[in-house]
């Protein structure tokens, strides 16, 4: 059995007593994969900073998402960080968007693809994860320019307006259909 001690309470522990760690990619060689305070400490810790902070109130963020919508949540706020740092990696200015604002438009969307209509997926690497998009992206991330697409689908849209994409799918499927019909005739 794996143990640890505990710097807060100086006892040796089993490992099974402390929390893990979320370990960063970039840091998997790092020996400390659990937390340094036993949980009975890190509890301790926590009723004691609570009793000082007695003004403090939590944002309520969490507890205002219904349960079986946090991970929806967790993922829509995950998207709105990765389009505020490319509007910084390309020195555009920074959404407006809220996080409550995309959770309204995805089930306005009733969790499909605004382009396909394909169920939109949490999974991470999926295919049809959700993407935010940019309906026109001249105008930037803001309210009104938003649109929940599939990973695929916005990868294949790229930065075209979403009218020009719809036209140029239209021609796809326009000459695949001749394309069809040329060879049934031919045979």
């Amino acid at each position: 059995m794996e143990t640890k001690l505990c710097i807060s309470c100086n006892e040796v522990k089993p490992l099974s007593d402390f929390s893990p760690k979320k370990m960063d990619n970039q840091f998997k060689t790092s020996r400390q994969t659990h937390a340094t305070y036993c949980r009975a400490c890190n509890a301790r810790r926590s009723a004691e900073w609570r009793a000082q902070n007695k003004g403090y109130k939590p944002s309520g963020k969490v507890s205002a998402v219904p349960q079986e919508d946090r991970l929806l949540m967790s993922a829509i706020r995950q998207r709105l960080v990765d389009a505020r740092q490319r509007c910084k990696k390309l020195r555009r200015s920074a959404p407006e968007l809220t996080a409550d604002y995309l959770y309204k438009l995805f089930k306005n969307q009733e969790g499909k693809c605004s382009l396909s209509g394909v169920p939109l997926s949490l999974e991470k690497d999926h295919p049809h994860t959700l993407s935010l998009d940019q309906i026109d992206s001249g105008k930037g991330y803001e309210e009104g320019n938003v649109q929940w697409l599939s990973w695929y689908i916005n990868r294949a849209k790229g930065e075209m307006p979403t009218d020009v994409f719809l036209s140029m799918c239209e021609t796809v499927l326009d000459y695949r259909k001749v394309q069809r019909l040329s060879n049934g005739s031919n045979s």
